[in-house]
């Protein structure tokens, strides 16, 4: 499944979008609400490529996912992740619009650029390794910068250049 450009609602949803690609692949190749953020989007595929993608509501990626741009929610939406992902360019997921919501990694995570969370007032949490192929992050800056909510890594993290954060970081 391939969608090869810019993403967006009509200006009469907000709309959602569901990509069920199965044992397939995906990719969304060019930002996802831009200009008109979507409701909600359900990706499910082997594997799936994704640029920047705003929503109102939840993002959930099922299957490895690789990452190439800013995810954010407006409204209180969730961003979680049920599979390996990998960090595929500087990049940030952000949730803390509307006062936060989760951000969860339910698989590993891998990549040699750096991320950036800020979940608000919620969570984010690192279910699987972090940096299970190589150490994650570019070793330029922090690895993890943490703007906001408590985060916490259930699995081991092996990261290339620390974590910066502003908020309560917990390993389990």
């Amino acid at each position: 499944i391939v969608l090869d450009g810019t993403v967006d609602g009509d200006g009469g949803g907000p709309w959602s979008l569901v990509i069920n690609g199965g044992s397939a692949n995906a990719s969304i190749s060019g930002n996802v609400g831009d200009s008109n953020p979507l409701s909600y989007l359900m990706v499910d595929a082997s594997e799936t490529g994704v640029q920047g993608v705003c929503t109102y509501g939840d993002q959930v990626y099922t299957g490895r996912t690789t990452l190439y741009g800013d995810l954010a929610t407006i409204v209180n939406g969730e961003v979680r992740f049920n599979g390996p992902s990998v960090i595929g360019a500087d990049m940030g997921i952000y949730t803390s619009a509307g006062g936060g919501a989760p951000i969860t990694f339910n698989g590993t995570v891998d990549g040699a650029f750096n991320l950036t969370v800020d979940s608000g007032s919620s969570t984010t949490t690192f279910m699987g390794a972090v940096g299970s192929l190589a150490p994650f992050g570019s070793g330029s800056g922090a690895s993890i910068t943490i703007l906001g909510g408590t985060t916490e890594f259930v699995g081991t993290a092996v990261l290339s250049s620390g974590i910066a954060a502003s908020s309560d970081v917990i390993f389990r």
